[in-house]
């Protein structure tokens, strides 16, 4: 039986449909124990499952919710092997349920791989929501932290960053959560009083979002400044986290920031640490100092950085110019090519 069990499969794999269906009509084949593990899973690992999972279905009987003893789905492992778009047109013509904990997991751990399989899904039934919430598994399994923005940011009316687990926990009242997650959770919450603050210090030049004004009470605030809207309740992370960006280096004259380095943090889960972005604008607007013809901008940043490091300069202060000349004159490199 094992030749024929052969000879099946590499039709598959050429994608002789009719010739693998002829020969498992004349041996018998059960494709839910097919040679030790179920067809569907085979032929999904091989992405050659979407033209034959309609017939092996519905004539074989195949199940395509199948949990194989290494704990996947079909499903589930066209999300481990492909690309998104594979595995969520398999999930309209297999007929699988979106909501088994394998694909919830699948998902979970390569979201931002699969950004356009998860919009798919979410909207033909898989809930953000279900038994195990979405951003609880994402913080056991998850890989991107990008995903658990996308997924506050585009499914707020589906995905709290309050939600319970089976316990009845929130991510805050969890142990072991990754901070960065944490952080967005904090900046996707509905605090229009934080949010507000927040927007404030950007709008004014003079108030920084270090500000110690964030000590005074809102209530006092809002008669003087600017009175509280319902708009900001809508901002997402990414805009939230604009307007507290830009009031760092708005108010601290940080021109020079890496582009790459902003986006992480306004777009990719990165977190907030004014401290790099002072270091990014110091270093860069330093860049024309070195001698071109031998310069390493990388080697350069990263001697720099351990020598201001073992004279304490670690950029955790406000930005200004006293600052700066402070900066330089504690890297002997630099404050001898300033003089």
């Amino acid at each position: 039986m094992q030749a024929e069990l052969g000879q099946i499969m590499l039709a598959f794999l050429d994608e002789r449909l009719t010739d693998a269906f002829e020969l498992m009509r004349r041996h018998d084949v059960n494709p839910n124990t097919f040679d030790g593990r179920p067809l569907m899973h085979i032929l999904a690992m091989c992405g050659k499952l979407l033209g034959a999972c309609t017939v092996l279905r519905e004539e074989f009987g195949a199940d395509p919710d199948l949990v194989d003893e290494c704990g996947y789905t079909p499903l589930s492992l066209a999300l481990l092997c492909h690309e998104g778009s594979v595995a969520q047109q398999l999930a309209q013509v297999i007929g699988a349920r979106l909501d088994l904990p394998q694909t919830l997991f699948a998902v979970a751990r390569d979201g931002v791989r699969h950004a356009t399989s998860v919009d798919g899904f979410i909207k033909n039934g898989l809930n953000v929501a279900s038994i195990v919430p979405m951003i609880h598994l994402f913080n056991k399994q998850g890989t991107y932290i990008q995903f658990a923005q996308e997924l506050l940011d585009r499914y707020p009316e589906r995905q709290s960053p309050l939600e319970r687990d089976n316990d009845g926990r929130t991510l805050f009242e969890c142990k072991d959560v990754r901070p960065e997650l944490l952080e967005l959770l904090r900046d996707a919450m509905e605090e229009p009083q934080q949010r507000a603050m927040t927007i404030m210090m950007g709008l004014h030049p003079r108030i920084g979002s270090d500000s110690p004004l964030r000590l005074l009470d809102i209530e006092m605030l809002r008669s003087f400044i600017l009175p509280l809207t319902t708009a900001v309740r809508h901002t997402t992370i990414a805009d939230f986290r604009r307007i507290k960006l830009g009031a760092l280096l708005k108010t601290e004259g940080l021109t020079s920031i890496d582009e790459e380095m902003q986006d992480e943090y306004l777009n990719k889960g990165g977190m907030f640490v004014p401290m790099r972005f002072r270091r990014s604008h110091f270093l860069n607007i330093n860049r024309e100092i070195y001698d071109e013809e031998d310069y390493d901008a990388d080697k350069a940043d990263r001697d720099t950085c351990m020598r201001l490091e073992w004279r304490g300069v670690l950029f955790d202060e406000p930005y200004t110019p006293e600052y700066e000349a402070r900066a330089r004159k504690a890297d002997d490199f630099l404050s001898s090519e300033w003089k």
